[in-house]
């Protein structure tokens, strides 16, 4: 008899700890999900400022161009620090990446120019389309970061 208690002891404690380090994976799992939903929604909204930026430099004057386009950058920034804490094995996080990269690198090499010429107004355009559909696209998804 106490041969099967302890057997049955031993088995209720395994089962009790197994279901204890599940739910805490469980949470775990949960937990990183909200931070992954949280530093993508927060780099497509500052991708989303950095859109506006660039096209208020289309807009602008010289001048205020320069100082338009060095906005621009530090927002690019801004962004690449936000997604510096997702996995880069997401394939949304590549492109983003990769969008924002071309964004604020194209932001530092107008901020050199004295003027613009029609195809730098033509590709930041795109840029900026670009980036406006893409952000929106991915704010609407729901399964980001449930895999």
């Amino acid at each position: 008899m106490k041969k099967h208690l302890s057997v049955f002891l031993f088995l209720f404690t395994f089962a009790a700890l197994s279901a204890l380090h599940a739910y805490r994976a469980d949470d775990y799992k949960q937990r990183l999900t909200v931070i992954y939903r949280s530093a993508m929604m927060s780099a497509l909204t500052e991708m989303e400022d950095m859109a506006g930026t660039l096209e208020k430099a289309l807009l602008s004057d010289t001048g205020e161009r320069s100082q338009y386009l060095a906005l621009a950058a530090e927002e690019g920034a801004q962004v690449q620090r936000s997604l510096s804490s997702l996995p880069l094995s997401h394939p949304d996080c590549m492109k983003i990446i990769k969008l924002s990269n071309q964004m604020n690198d194209y932001a530092k090499t107008l901020m050199s120019q004295e003027s613009l010429t029609e195809e730098d107004m033509g590709q930041m355009s795109q840029l900026i389309g670009t980036c406006l559909s893409y952000t929106r696209l991915m704010q609407e998804k729901e399964d980001l970061f449930t895999d």
